[in-house]
């Protein structure tokens, strides 16, 4: 019998808007599920959004390689007695949570794991890098204190996926060196090309895909496409999370020049990611943190090259093989490049996407990627050295 793997992630597909804490999990669970079994508790709606899915509620229905439970807000949430009986039902050898900072069933789940003798596993999912925290600092510093002055997590385990993560795990949780393991997360693969998009000189049509927040850096984006002298076409697509910070986007949309085509263009279906990536010739994603960066990995793994702000994210080393990673204390240098780019012609250009598929082949070791989670999660359920 396979060993059962309960993931508490708050969303998961059919969600658009939640970013890319479900790729991580969606990305695990296809690479491990002949090996372990995986179940899922995920709300019944997207994230801000109420408008239920279609799907049925509080039961086990399959979701590609996994068993999914949607649940109405609230239903599991704080209730040890509900919590108790859900680990009871299902017997799992791990409960596993992406992020530390909600306190709704995480609380709740280790009091019960430890009567339970069923260990508890948290992924911050970036949340405690300092780049995140220093966003309502006060607030999620005070939690981050609280929790630690009160000892809840003593006895959980936590998984980075960067230095920047241990760091910050190491600084407020203060775990012991056996219950802190480091995986890189596990990638989406290499997407067979749908079309050879060609490129002609003096045209460029760059895109952005992710949540419309501060943090995603887009209002720094069309700042420095609207400060190109090329004709440039940029298309913006993603789930708008900050009404307040979408308007000073589109306030800065109605100042571009003539030169510039900027487009917003909604969602992207899950489905159709690879068939619309093949219509542009870079992504632009000057984001000011990512843990992982799903967007980047998305865009890589279907050739398509990056420009991308440096030190933010773990894909500096595409600079000038697979795109450009530059400081974002220099906004002039990704004008520059962009317009440097948009002339290049399409012989130039295709030798600059064969690059971006030779780089993302060697940069996504898979095998080590997959054998590190299957080695942290059989070293917490088993308690012993793999």
């Amino acid at each position: 019998m396979k060993p059962k793997i309960l993931i508490f992630n708050g969303y998961y597909y059919p969600s658009k808007n939640s970013g890319g804490p479900i790729t991580s999990i969606e990305n695990t669970v296809n690479s491990l599920s002949e090996e372990f079994d995986f179940y899922i508790i995920a709300y019944n709606h997207d994230f801000n959004d109420n408008k239920p899915f279609d799907v049925p509620v509080s039961q086990w229905i399959s979701v590609g390689k996994a068993k999914v439970m949607y649940v109405k807000n609230n239903d599991l949430d704080f209730s040890i007695k509900e919590n108790r009986r859900m680990l009871e039902t299902l017997k799992p050898s791990l409960v596993w949570f992406s992020g530390v900072l909600t306190p709704n069933n995480k609380i709740v789940s280790l009091i019960n794991g430890r009567k339970l003798n069923i260990p508890i596993l948290f992924s911050p999912r970036g949340e405690v890098s300092a780049d995140r925290v220093a966003i309502k600092k006060i607030k999620k510093v005070t939690y981050l204190r609280l929790v630690n002055l009160l000892r809840m997590f003593n006895n959980a385990y936590f998984h980075a996926t960067s230095s920047d993560e241990v760091n910050g795990i190491k600084q407020f949780f203060k775990p012991k060196s056996s219950h802190l393991f480091f995986s890189p997360n596990i990638s989406i693969q290499r997407q067979e090309r749908i079309i050879n998009r060609t490129k002609k000189i003096d045209e460029l049509k760059i895109v952005f895909f992710s949540r419309i927040h501060h943090v995603k850096n887009l209002h720094y984006a069309i700042k420095a496409v609207n400060n190109c002298k090329k004709t440039i076409s940029f298309d913006i697509y993603g789930p708008i999370e900050s009404k307040e910070y979408w308007e000073e986007c589109l306030k800065l949309i109605k100042e571009s020049p003539e030169n510039i085509k900027i487009t917003y263009k909604g969602i992207i279906e899950r489905d159709s990611m690879s068939r619309v990536l093949q219509d542009y010739h870079y992504l632009l994603f000057p984001t000011i943190n990512e843990n992982y960066g799903h967007v980047i990995a998305e865009s890589l793994a279907n050739s398509l090259p990056v420009i991308i702000s440096q030190g933010t994210t773990p894909w500096d080393d595409v600079n000038n093989i697979a795109g450009y990673s530059i400081n974002l204390d220099y906004p002039n240098m990704f004008s520059e490049t962009l317009d440097k780019l948009a002339s290049l012609d399409d012989i130039s250009y295709q030798k600059v996407v064969e690059e971006t598929e030779n780089y993302f082949t060697k940069k996504m070791n898979e095998d080590e990627a997959v054998d590190s989670h299957r080695k942290m999660f059989l070293k917490i359920i088993n308690g012993d050295i793999i």
